[in-house]
């Protein structure tokens, strides 16, 4: 299938909305639970959840609970395991009648490697009809960044990388997080012709926006002096201008450049750069974790959902 169009919805018009099937992630996030709690049980006919066999804690236990009241079935997981989320939402989507099936995807806890496997999934479907795919994401009230731990993942995400060697010269796109050395490690290891960096700006917590500044210094600093690249803000709240400047940036780039999306900050700008990706073919997306090293940190939800829906014909 062809991803052929995006549009973002506000939450008034999702919660009236129908779904052949719900997709979320069980983990150690409060937040995890908050948008299949938000929205009417009756309106999500099945129910599949990707569950971490790793990093199990107390309000892991809890959300299995409140997504087993729901009507949930919960799949265990590993986290990195892209493909396996593909292999088992496959099955599920060939199951399901109708020539149009509506999905909704909450991403909110899931890793970049699963929401990937989502969106390869869909891709890789060959039942006749459409898909639309509606992503939403639950942003989270404002917690301190992690202490800094080594990156144990730093690499393309399968399915969205190219297989031959690069002939031209590379162009970095990062979005930025607010976590210490995550993105600067990633420069060092890509070593790019150009830099370019997206942060958050307005944030819904303007103390969000001064950790990225603060622990990301060396790399502002480095574009900033060095004027091999740019640096961009975009807001969270609007995909549709975000989406844009991605866009932009990416068609003044491809002709003489490999880009390289690497969105290591808020996960609907990392959704962003996957569908991207799945538009056109020679982009890669990375990804950069600490893998099961990094210690697992609750996030609370602010009390709203962002929502996108991607049409798949």
């Amino acid at each position: 299938m062809q991803l052929t169009n995006t549009v973002q919805i506000n939450e008034a018009a999702l919660a009236g909305l129908d779904f052949d099937l719900f997709v979320g992630a069980s983990g150690y996030e409060t937040r995890a639970t908050f948008a299949v709690s938000r929205l009417r049980s009756s309106r999500l006919r099945k129910k599949l959840v990707f569950g971490f066999e790793d990093r199990r804690s107390l309000q892991r236990e809890e959300n299995d609970r409140i997504f087993s009241r729901q009507g949930c079935t919960i799949a265990p997981i590993a986290g990195d395991s892209g493909q396996g989320v593909r292999a088992i939402l496959r099955n599920w989507l060939s199951a399901l009648s109708g020539s149009h099936r509506r999905i909704l995807v909450d991403y909110t806890s899931m890793t970049r490697s699963w929401y990937a496997g989502v969106i390869e999934a869909i891709r890789s479907s060959h039942e006749a009809g459409s898909i639309e795919c509606v992503f939403v994401y639950s942003p989270a009230e404002f917690s301190e960044p992690p202490e800094p731990s080594p990156n144990a993942i730093v690499d393309p995400i399968p399915g969205f990388c190219g297989l031959d060697v690069p002939e031209k010269p590379t162009a970095l796109v990062i979005g930025l997080g607010y976590e210490r050395s995550r993105a600067l490690g990633l420069l060092e290891y890509i070593d790019p012709a150009i830099t370019f960096a997206f942060y958050v700006d307005p944030p819904l917590d303007s103390r969000f926006r001064d950790s990225v500044l603060t622990n990301n210094t060396p790399i502002l600093d480095k574009i900033k002096k060095e004027g091999v690249g740019r640096i961009f803000t975009h807001p969270l709240l609007d995909l549709h201008r975000t989406s844009n400047l991605l866009m932009s940036l990416y068609s003044g780039l491809r002709d003489e450049y490999r880009v390289i999306l690497a969105p290591l900050g808020v996960k609907p700008f990392s959704l962003l750069c996957l569908l991207m990706a799945a538009q056109f073919r020679d982009i890669d997306v990375w990804r950069v974790s600490a893998g099961i090293k990094a210690p697992p940190q609750d996030r609370r939800p602010i009390g709203t959902l962002l929502a996108l829906s991607a049409r798949f014909e």
